[in-house]
């Protein structure tokens, strides 16, 4: 069912009960409220919207084979207890064989106070997302205090604006970077040959 009222309630298709999809392609994103299989799924999304919304209800969602195409600000997966902050259950999220071409955000932000349990399985690729390329989870920054509730396995996380990164694709940024960077900093190469260092 779709909302015409709030931000991500207008934006997303919301699916209330337990769900399976196969094969489906999507220009809106998708939100669930309860446990889901999506296999071979493909979502293209814009202007702050995310592609999947997980809202923190105790649910399981596994993802096998996802496409995520956010353009124009537009994000990947977030867990998230906006309207359930009360009564918010830790998410159980599995995603594999996913590429992730994202404007913001990490691939997978986390608002939620309850936490989220998340394997990153193989042929997860996140050298699309903009704004961090490395770490394929981010805690959103005003729940810092619930940090260590979300438990990462097959890949990193960081609270949000932890870290800088830059992704160079020059010899020449590459030295500078060095020259500037800080501890927790991440310096990201661009496919490429680098001579000359």
């Amino acid at each position: 069912s779709g909302k015409n009222s709030g931000h991500w309630k207008r934006n997303l298709i919301r699916f209330e009960g337990e769900v399976e999809f196969n094969n489906v392609k999507s220009e809106k994103g998708l939100c669930m409220m309860n446990d889901a299989v999506l296999n071979n799924i493909e979502i293209n999304v814009a202007d702050e919207n995310y592609a999947l919304w997980i809202t923190a209800q105790g649910q399981t969602v596994n993802v096998d084979g996802l496409k995520v195409t956010a353009t124009n600000s537009g994000r990947g997966i977030k867990i998230a207890d906006e309207d359930y902050e009360n009564s918010a259950e830790k998410i159980v999220l599995e995603v594999k064989n996913a590429t992730f071409v994202t404007a913001e955000k990490a691939a997978v932000l986390v608002t939620s106070t309850a936490g989220a349990e998340i394997t990153w399985g193989e042929g997860n690729n996140i050298n699309g997302v903009a704004a961090d390329p490395v770490n394929a989870v981010w805690v959103d920054e005003d729940r810092s205090d619930y940090y260590d509730k979300v438990v990462v396995t097959g890949a990193t996380k960081i609270l949000e604006g932890a870290a800088e990164i830059s992704v160079i694709s020059t010899a020449e940024q590459f030295r500078e970077a060095l020259k500037t960077a800080s501890d927790g900093d991440f310096i990201v190469l661009a496919d490429g040959t680098y001579e000359g260092l």
